[in-house]
């Protein structure tokens, strides 16, 4: 090595420790100049459904006006959901679960954004309207106006990145213990993580703690590490990138519920058996429905069961499904597939996965 070009290397190197000691002084002096406290782990009391409704809630005027006219016990947790899509240009449908928060029943509603990550809306069963909401991964380069008197988004987090010299990581609008509202902010720094507690009308930081390893069990994994047989499988059945995972077990059986984006945005369902890596369901909803997936070498793919449906009845698919299903006294793998002819007639569709046969077809008006 030459003397002139090793002079060059040590003066680079040198730009290189002076730079990451800058950024390095620059958080601690940033922290040197705010009280930090220890994260604590968060018990909230039960809430009641009169008390809970008393309350102003995020996008309560747009839920409102989805449960208008009294349709409340009428209205379909779906109608809910794509009035918070249209909110959120280019997300998806992930999936709706029931569950139980403070005490009441709730439906989570976990979405895909447009650039990738994952949010979840929890709406409370009752009376529709939302308790929380949680951007739990991304890069967190939208906003949400929760409209009413609430700051928007974009605010929250612009307050937390001013606190903090670090990086976006996870973000909560809660209602807290004492029944007041605010933004939680996870913030990645080169001194460790910290949470930011915001007022979530003033805008006033309440507070910034410190998370500590230890403290992360509070906080769901999103994704959990998906085995690389489950991986490899996926890839032989359908050509897309994998979003999300999580496991559950059945009968002594590993199953992966797994979420897949195709090319064209298409998000779509898949389960996966650990040990035999066997499709026993898939499903999309949404589409757009340009891909293929072929379950094994004996049987049909996607794309010839569509076929076969729209040969039967002319339109267009607005759903489908693979599944095991029970018809005349059998077991048979098969696909249900939903035309739309667009006339307000609606076909479904079962076919048989190994013969193409159509098992069944039913008429909805």
């Amino acid at each position: 090595m030459d003397k002139e070009f090793k002079s060059l290397l040590v003066y680079f190197m040198a730009l290189v420790l002076l730079s990451m000691a800058s950024c390095t002084d620059e958080t601690t002096d940033d922290l040197a100049n705010l009280e930090i406290g220890d994260y604590e782990s968060e018990q909230f009391n039960d809430l009641t459904i009169e008390e809970f409704s008393a309350l102003e809630t995020p996008m309560e005027a747009l839920l409102s006006a989805v449960t208008s006219g009294g349709r409340k016990l009428g209205t379909d947790i779906d109608e809910l959901t794509s009035a918070i899509l249209e909110v959120l240009e280019g997300a998806k449908k992930i999936e709706i679960t029931e569950s139980e928060e403070r005490g009441l029943p709730v439906y989570e509603i976990e979405l895909l954004l447009a650039s990738g990550g994952t949010l979840e809306v929890v709406i409370v069963k009752d009376i529709f309207e939302i308790l929380e909401i949680e951007g739990q991964s991304g890069l967190f380069d939208y906003d949400i106006d929760p409209q009413g008197s609430f700051l928007a988004l974009s605010e929250a987090l612009l307050l937390a990145k001013d606190s903090l010299n670090g990086e976006i990581v996870r973000w909560e609008l809660e209602l807290e213990e004492d029944n007041r509202w605010e933004f939680e902010v996870h913030v990645e720094t080169s001194l460790g993580k910290f949470e930011v507690e915001i007022d979530a009308f003033s805008g006033e930081i309440l507070d910034i703690n410190k998370i500590e390893e230890e403290d992360e069990d509070d906080f769901e994994e999103e994704d959990e590490q998906v085995p690389d047989n489950v991986l490899e499988a996926i890839g032989w059945y359908i050509e897309a990138d994998l979003i999300q995972a999580s496991s559950y077990q059945e009968k002594e059986v590993n199953y992966w519920n797994l979420y897949v984006k195709t090319s064209s945005g298409a998000l779509v369902k898949l389960v996966i058996t650990e040990d035999t890596e066997d499709l026993i369901d898939a499903r999309d909803e949404d589409g757009p429905y340009d891909y293929n997936l072929t379950p094994g070498e004996n049987f049909i793919s996607l794309n010839e069961a569509i076929e076969i449906a729209q040969d039967a009845f002319d339109g267009e698919v607005y759903y489908w499904y693979f599944e095991e299903i029970w018809h005349q006294e059998a077991g048979h793998w098969a696909y249900v597939v939903k035309i739309d002819n667009g006339q307000n007639e609606l076909y479904k569709f079962g076919i048989d996965a190994t013969t193409g046969d159509i098992l069944f077809e039913e008429f909805f008006d």
